[in-house]
């Protein structure tokens, strides 16, 4: 009942768009706006890096080189109308790439500028981990302990719950990340243990334990819906089964009670900004009343997925609330200008602890904007085993015929990239839009369009030019298996006749 009272209230007061944007015409103008973080709000002179956060505790916002930041910077580059602003964020840019030698990389997974390659064998060494620590019922559980370190040393985290206590949001979290891997991989021991997280998640209904770093284990949590949802997502889109996607749904909709609908004159910002949970850090720190959008951000991610899938609701529109909220919430003074607030009060509007950057804010936006800032994948389905194609932009109709793996790539402008075939054997060639493309070392470091092979995964990484529609194919290849992760060694060996 509460849920169909939340969804009704668009169209009871007939609410047909969020607030309209703070902070110019278009989202164009908001990602203009939010390179100021990076070129003055966040940036130390002295140290020439970035402080990550302004505020907040010292090991946090220490100056570092920000992978991040550098990939907004080279968006707003390419999407920014005015060309002084877009010539200030080149040239820091440039200045940073010179000093660090770092790459842009945000949640594309390194899929537009980095190279996604390296990352996906990193990835391989998380997902080892996750599965070597999930228990035979297919969960992750809370372990109270005193903290040795950070925020929190010194603290009982008994008095959050029992220990190894379980709850959705213990789970769902790694159990995206185990499917994601699947999906763009094909690895099949993170596929059973994702799929044996999500078994053991039908058990639960209420949103819980997402952020048991301050908040006790039973306090419903909008996070929880968010790691659930996508969780589910990847499910759906790694298996096919309807039934994952309406879970999906249904932790979408268990978000909905978290985000404010209704309007305060003079504070903008309150429609649309996610409560973080019904309860308290530590019992005492108590966040009603208290929107902290960052988790929002998290299930506003969740959403603009899920509308790709499911029109049960417009998750989009609420999506969208949920970011214009976050660009109220921005400050617009010189000295913190487009930075915004762990936390704000719905009351008066008085922002507490740490400010961030943009990051979060413009990952929505560039969604929002019709570009895709997360890997996609698509497969080829072989009598073999399947074969993921992934890019971030769309992934046509990967198909492998008479020895020819065949699919197309499209970016929407100004988006360009890489695109990785997992599970194929060396293919004899390349062909991109007609032309063969090189093979090479580094597809980084070389022009594109070209790729290279790496053996033990049986991948191609290939790197594409421009935007637009890519039509590739992979000449006089097979079906092949391969693992991102070495197998576990059994016993000692020096002779390195194959093999990692």
């Amino acid at each position: 009942t509460a849920l169909a009272a939340v969804t009704g209230w668009f169209e009871r007061h007939g609410v047909t768009e969020p607030n309209p944007l703070p902070h110019g015409e278009d989202l164009v103008d908001e990602v203009e706006f939010d390179m100021a973080a990076y070129l003055r709000s966040l940036w130390n002179e002295e140290q020439q890096k970035w402080h990550p956060i302004f505020f907040g505790p010292a090991e946090w916002r220490a100056p570092r080189w920000v992978p991040g930041f550098l990939y907004d910077m080279r968006m707003g580059i390419e999407l920014g109308n005015d060309a002084a602003v877009r010539e200030r964020v080149r040239e820091r840019y440039d200045h940073v790439v010179s000093l660090s030698g770092l790459r842009p990389v945000a949640q594309d997974e390194g899929y537009h500028f980095a190279g996604p390659a390296e990352r996906l064998l990193r990835e391989s060494d998380t997902v080892t981990d996750l599965i070597a620590s999930q228990r035979d019922d297919g969960s992750w559980r809370f372990h109270a302990h005193v903290a040795t370190s950070g925020v929190f040393e010194g603290r009982d985290y008994g008095e959050l719950g029992p220990d190894n206590a379980a709850e959705v949001g213990t789970c769902a979290r790694n159990a995206w990340r185990l499917l994601r891997f699947a999906k763009m991989t094909g690895d099949e021991a993170a596929r059973e243990a994702g799929l044996r997280a999500l078994d053991f998640m039908e058990r639960f209904e209420v949103p819980r334990a997402a952020q048991v770093w301050e908040v006790p284990v039973h306090t419903p949590d909008v996070l929880a819906s968010a790691d659930a949802c996508e969780a589910c997502l990847e499910g759906y889109l790694l298996t096919g089964d309807e039934h994952h996607l309406q879970r999906a749904v249904y932790w979408a909709r268990t978000g909905l009670p978290f985000i404010y609908q209704w309007d305060v004159e003079g504070s903008e910002f309150v429609r649309h900004a996610s409560i973080p949970v019904f309860g308290a850090t530590w019992f005492t720190g108590s966040w009603f009343g208290r929107p902290v959008q960052w988790n929002g951000l998290v299930y506003a991610r969740a959403l603009l997925q899920l509308a790709e899938h499911d029109d049960s609701l417009d998750w989009r529109r609420l999506a969208r609330g949920i970011t214009v909220s976050a660009m109220y919430q921005q400050y617009t003074d010189a000295e913190h200008q487009a930075l915004w607030p762990d936390s704000i009060s719905a009351i008066d509007g008085n922002a507490s602890g740490a400010n961030f950057a943009p990051r979060r804010i413009l990952n929505a936006t560039y969604r929002l904007m019709g570009l895709q800032p997360m890997p996609v994948t698509a497969v080829a389905d072989t009598d073999d085993g399947p074969i993921p194609v992934t890019a971030a932009g769309r992934v046509g109709d990967p198909e492998l015929r008479d020895g020819a793996l065949r699919f197309t790539v499209t970016y929407e402008p100004p988006q360009t990239g890489y695109a990785t075939v997992c599970r194929v054997s060396r293919p004899d060639a390349v062909i991109v839009n007609g032309t063969p493309a090189p093979e090479v070392e580094l597809p980084v470091e070389a022009e594109p369009p070209c790729w290279r092979y790496v053996q033990q995964p049986a991948m191609v990484e290939l790197r594409l030019d421009g935007s637009g529609a890519h039509e590739v194919e992979l000449a006089r290849v097979t079906y092949r298996p391969g693992r991102l992760s070495p197998d576990p060694a059994r016993e000692l060996t020096f002779t390195f006749d194959a093999g990692a």
